[in-house]
């Protein structure tokens, strides 16, 4: 299971409950939420990144952790609990998705170290390493893009509720330079 098998092993909940934050529902659904990330990880076998089940998981654990950090922002800001959602709901999959880009690299690198004889076909294996590497380097950018839309929207959010207006702090649309141009 490679990164996500952290995923499978911890029971994060159990240290919320250690902490003072008392939302005994919520709880309850990251609880919930978390077994049914557990399990999809479990049945998708050896490509969790492309199971459907895991994506949808995923996705409903971010939305408890948001609330979480929502309806609880203070308490679950100093018990970390945003750096267990990043842990538990992106940090796996991008990790996945560089361990399968180093490991294409190398392989691509190791042939042509060892001096491709000109004149010989191409090796298959190349062609699949290079196919790999371009998976994960999308499925890298896809994991970090979504991130970004969660953590500005909760910024945004959590801003809009603290009466912070945020304005050109956050950026706007894919490219760089803070949201400059826009109208």
């Amino acid at each position: 299971l490679g990164p996500w098998k952290f995923l499978v092993a911890r029971d994060l909940s159990a240290g919320l409950r250690r902490c003072n934050i008392y939302c005994p529902m919520l709880l309850r659904q990251l609880d919930v939420a978390d077994e049914r990330l557990k399990s999809a990880i479990r049945r998708a076998g050896s490509r969790p990144e492309r199971d459907p089940a895991v994506a949808a998981a995923t996705t409903e654990l971010r939305s408890q952790y948001r609330r979480l950090l929502i309806d609880h922002s203070e308490g679950a800001q100093a018990q970390g609990v945003d750096r267990h959602m990043w842990m538990r709901c992106f940090y796996a999959n991008i990790e996945l998705f560089r361990r399968k880009a180093r490991k294409a690299k190398d392989h691509l690198r190791q042939r042509r170290a060892g001096g491709g004889r000109e004149g010989l076909p191409p090796d298959p294996q190349d062609e699949a390493a290079r196919e790999s590497l371009r998976r994960a380097s999308a499925g890298l950018a896809k994991t970090l893009d979504e991130a970004r839309s969660f953590y500005e929207a909760l910024v945004s959010e959590l801003g809009r509720l603290g009466g912070v207006q945020l304005g050109r702090l956050l950026p706007t649309g894919g490219g760089e330079g803070g949201g400059e141009g826009g109208e």
